[in-house]
């Protein structure tokens, strides 16, 4: 389990940012504690007790400080109890020179949206200037970049900073999206839909330095075949979507329609539709990496056990071009509710709802991560009938406008401003209904 728990820490990262830090300087001639030796050594130290501030900036727009907000709440999601407990939120106006000497600091943002970012730029290794990413013999211009690295806190060099940006402010929500290609990695650099690049720093007694950027890590040795609305991907060696690619095209052109069809939405472009024969050979070439907003897919493809799963994928890639809201739970809600995949019905809900099994909402729309405690099936069946129900009783256009609130109000607020109801009271109406229906069921 502590295995695991490191694992964890090692493939998330995310930023913070630092104000309001008082007297605590550094100086670039002051030396790094020699325990600093990289991820694993972080991972450890806060797998054994070490504390973590996560910073998200307040000097954006309303919707920036939501979005950073919502990101720093959602990062201790991942981890147990025991280890999320060791994450404390705070802003970048609450952060004091406590927290800089005793805790290591995850800031979140950029320059223009975190004031503590805003003050070490200039100390870091990987500068934004001037809306670009300056790292070792590179500049990275592209709007879509996102770069998280762990180095010694130039405030403090005895604990640890993580930064994790977007040079975009557009592209901020995607942030915890991004994955590390191994679980020693100190930086990684998104840079757009094609160009990936991941390694470790140059050390030296004082500071850490990128000298030169290795290569691209992307890799896509594929063969191709297009359609009306994708390109698709996939190993020459791969048989299996060689031979039933014909119907691979046909049944997710025909999701794209129904999906598109349902959400008014079309995607400017191709999707670029990547297949995989495994697991192993998907993390080889992508990592854990699920960038659906620059439209990719990525699909592990067996004849054998084919389920619906390209429906989300491809629906994930349509509805971000409304945008990514704060709750998950808000946009899983919208794909059960366009009823295009029929695993999750109303005839499982009816069990979960009057059983201990039952989750109450509340514990459902944390943020973008929900609690991994939790049985997947039985988040899913309450997310989607939820959903659909609001969808049946309100309509459609309503739950849309919900959905375009909830890019920048919590879901609760969000819900208030659409239905004029909150949360406890939406879905009170919606259990009496489940067991109206079930009542209605029995007699029958």
């Amino acid at each position: 389990m502590k295995k695991f728990l490191v694992y964890l820490l090692t493939t998330i990262f995310i930023l913070s940012t630092l104000t309001g830090c008082g007297s605590v300087t550094s100086t670039d001639s002051e030396k790094i504690d020699k325990s600093m030796t990289g991820m694993k050594d972080y991972s450890y130290k806060v797998l054994y007790g070490d504390k973590v501030v996560v910073v998200y900036g307040t000097i954006g727009s309303k919707q920036d400080t939501a979005v950073l907000y919502n990101l720093a709440k959602s990062y201790g999601l991942g981890f147990q109890k025991e280890i999320r407990d060791r994450f404390i939120v705070k802003s970048d106006v609450e952060v004091n020179e406590d927290d800089i000497k005793n805790r290591h600091i995850i800031i979140l943002g950029n320059p223009e949206t975190n004031q503590l970012f805003a003050k070490i730029n200039e100390k870091l290794p990987m500068k934004v200037i001037d809306g670009s990413l300056v790292a070792g013999d590179k500049v990275f211009k592209d709007e879509s970049v996102i770069f998280k690295y762990l180095i010694p806190n130039p405030l403090n060099k005895k604990k640890y900073l993580i930064v994790n940006g977007a040079l975009n402010k557009k592209y901020m929500p995607y942030i915890l999206y991004v994955t590390t290609p191994s679980r020693n990695a100190e930086y990684v650099i998104k840079a757009n839909k094609n160009e990936k690049y991941a390694g470790l720093f140059d050390k030296t007694d004082t500071q850490w330095l990128i000298n030169k950027i290795g290569e691209n890590l992307w890799k896509d040795d594929f063969k191709t075949r297009e359609s009306e609305h994708f390109i698709f991907h996939y190993s020459s060696l791969d048989d299996n979507v060689e031979k039933n690619i014909n119907k691979i095209i046909e049944e997710r052109e025909k999701a794209y329609e129904e999906i598109s069809s349902k959400l008014n939405i079309s995607y400017s472009g191709k999707i670029d539709y990547y297949f995989f024969i495994s697991d192993t050979i998907k993390r080889s070439y992508r990592q854990w990496d699920d960038d659906f907003w620059l439209g990719n897919v990525y699909e592990v493809y067996n004849e054998e056990k084919e389920d619906n799963v390209y429906r989300y994928y491809i629906y994930k890639v349509l509805i971000n071009q409304i945008g990514l809201p704060l709750s998950r739970f808000t946009q899983l809600g919208l794909y059960g509710a366009l009823d295009v995949d029929s695993k999750y019905n109303d005839m499982k809900i009816k069990d979960i709802t009057n059983s201990d099994d039952y989750i109450p909402l509340e514990y459902l729309t944390t943020g973008l991560l929900i609690d991994r405690t939790f049985n997947r099936d039985t988040v899913l069946s309450e997310i989607f009938s939820f959903a659909k129900y609001l969808v049946d009783k309100y309509g459609f256009d309503k739950y849309i406008k919900y959905y375009k609130t909830n890019l920048y109000e919590e879901t609760d607020k969000a819900l208030y401003s659409v239905y004029k109801k909150d949360l406890y009271e939406l879905e009170g109406e919606w259990l009496d209904y489940i067991n109206a229906v079930k009542g209605e069921k029995d007699e029958k």
